[in-house]
C-alpha cells in the first residue's frame, strides 16, 4: 500500500523533530569539556547539563501522554516543539552554568511533550501492517541525530564554540515548528477525549498485559545500560586519547550511524518475525559490547573502539524498533498516547538512571574536581567499573525481552 501525501508529510514532521532532539543531546556530549572550561564546572556539575533535561522529561512524559489522549495528541505535540525551540535558543545565550542547567530542565518539558505524542501520531496515521516500517524510519531519524551530533557538535565546538550548537539547533527547531503547524492540522475528537476523569496510568497495562509490561521493562534496562556510552567515551577520547572535539565526534558517530542504517530494516522485519527474538538478540549484543568497553586503557587502538561501537550499534538497532513495535501493537487505539508516553518515560528514565550511575561513581572517585585534573588511571578505573555494571544490567534485560511473549499467533 502506498502512502498518501498527508501520511508522508506527518512522517516527515515527526522524524524531523525526532532527529532534532537527539542531535542536540549527542552534540552537547562532545561539547561538555569546553562548557566546563568556560563556566569552571566540575565533573558532577557537567553531568547535570545532561541529567536536567532527562529529569524533566521523566517527570512530565506520563502526564503529557495522558493529557494528549484527552485533549489531543497534535495539540500537545505542537506546543512542545514551540517550547523546545525557544529554550534551545536560550541555552545558547546562557550566561552561567547554573542558568544553562535550569533552561535545560525547561527544555526537557518541551521534549516530553513531543516525545510522548510523536509515536502516537504515527501509529494513528498508518495501518497496523505498516507500523514496524514507519516506526523503524522514525527510530532511524533518532539515530541519524545521534550520528550527526558528535561529528557536527565537535566541528562547531572546535571552530566556532559550543554555543553555536544551540543556535544551529534552534534554527531547525523553528523550521520544524512552522512545518508542524502547517501539516498536522487539528485533532479529531474521539469518545475517549469526551470523558472527564482519567488516571495518568492505567495499571492494567502492566498487571494484565505481559507484552506491554515486559517490553517497557526491557526498554528501561536497555537505555539504562547504553545511554552513558557516548558521555563516557567523549571524555575518554578527549582526555585519555588527547583527541580534539572534532576527532572524537568523528569516532562516536559510528554507533548511531549503524543504528540509522539498520533500524528501518529491523523495524520492517518485526512486521514479519516475532519482535522478541530480534530484540533479545540485540540486547545480548549490547551486553557483549559493554563488556569489551570495560577493558579500555590508554593503549586501546581506535580501530578496536570502532569495532565495539559497531557491535553496540547493531545490537541497539535490533532491539529498539522491534521493541517499540511490540509496545504500540499491544494496546488499543484510545491508549496510544498513554502507551507512547509510558514508552518514552521508560526511555528517559533509563537514560536518567544511566547518568545517575555515572554521577555516583564520579562522586565516589573524582569528588567535584574538573575532568582535566583527574589522573588518567583514576578515570580509566572508574570508567571500567561503570561499563562492567552496565554490561551486567544489560544481561539481566535479556530475560525480560525474551520472556515477554509473542505478538503474532503461532
Amino acid at each position: 500500500m502506498r502512502w498518501n501525501k498527508n501520511q508522508k508529510s506527518i512522517l516527515g514532521v515527526v522524524t524531523t523533530t525526532s532527529f532534532l532532539g537527539t542531535f542536540l543531546v549527542s552534540s552537547i556530549n562532545i561539547a561538555l569539556p569546553a562548557i566546563g572550561s568556560d563556566f569552571n564546572m566540575g565533573a558532577i556539575s557537567l553531568s547535570w547539563i545532561i541529567t536536567a533535561l532527562l529529569l524533566a522529561s521523566a517527570m512530565f512524559l506520563l502526564p503529557f501522554g495522558r493529557l494528549a489522549d484527552i485533549k489531543g495528541i497534535k495539540k500537545v505535540y505542537k506546543s512542545g516543539i514551540v517550547i523546545f525551540s525557544l529554550t534551545t535558543l536560550l541555552c545558547g545565550l546562557s550566561p552561567s552554568g547554573d542558568f544553562l542547567i535550569v533552561i535545560r530542565f525547561i527544555q526537557g518539558i518541551g521534549a516530553a511533550m513531543t516525545a510522548s505524542t510523536g509515536t502516537a501520531i504515527l501509529v494513528s496515521t498508518f495501518s497496523p501492517n505498516q507500523r514496524g516500517r514507519v516506526l523503524g524510519i522514525s527510530v532511524a531519524a533518532v539515530y541519524l541525530g545521534l550520528a550527526m551530533g558528535p561529528f557536527f557538535g565537535g566541528f562547531l565546538t572546535q571552530h566556532i564554540g559550543w554555543r553555536s550548537i544551540f543556535f544551529f539547533a534552534s534554527i531547525f527547531g523553528f523550521i520544524a515548528t512552522f512545518i508542524s503547524f502547517s501539516v498536522l492540522g487539528k485533532d479529531v475528537c474521539t469518545e475517549n477525549q469526551k470523558r472527564s476523569s482519567h488516571p495518568i496510568i492505567d495499571v492494567k497495562l502492566f498487571t494484565q498485559n505481559r507484552l506491554f509490561a515486559f517490553s517497557n521493562i526491557a526498554a528501561l534496562i536497555n537505555y539504562t545500560a547504553t545511554f552513558a556510552i557516548v558521555f563516557l567515551l567523549s571524555l575518554y577520547l578527549q582526555k585519555v586519547k588527547s583527541l580534539s572535539p572534532q576527532e572524537a565526534g568523528s569516532i562516536l558517530l559510528i554507533q548511531p550511524l549503524v543504528m540509522t542504517i539498520f533500524s528501518p530494516l529491523t523495524g520492517r522485519l518485526s512486521d514479519k518475525v516475532e519482535p522478541r527474538f530480534l530484540a533479545s538478540g540485540g540486547m545480548a549484543l549490547c551486553a557483549v559490547g559493554l563488556a569489551f568497553f570495560a577493558f579500555l586503557d590508554e593503549n586501546t587502538p581506535i580501530s578496536l573502539i570502532f569495532s565495539i561501537l559497531i557491535v553496540v550499534g547493531l545490537g541497539f538497532s535490533l532491539f529498539s524498533s522491534p521493541n517499540m513495535n511490540t509496545i504500540m501493537s499491544s494496546v488499543e487505539k484510545n491508549q496510544y498516547g498513554t502507551a507512547s508516553g509510558i514508552a518514552s518515560t521508560m526511555r528517559v528514565l533509563g537514560q536518567m538512571i544511566s547518568m545517575a550511575i555515572v554521577t555516583l561513581f564520579f562522586a565516589l572517585f573524582f569528588g567535584n574536581s574538573q575532568v582535566s585534573e583527574i589522573p588518567n588511571q583514576v578515570f580509566l578505573k572508574t570508567a571500567s567499573i561503570i561499563f562492567a555494571v552496565f554490561s551486567g544490567i544489560c544481561a539481566v534485560g535479556i530475560r525480560f525481552s525474551f520472556k515477554r511473549g509473542n505478538i503474532y499467533n503461532e
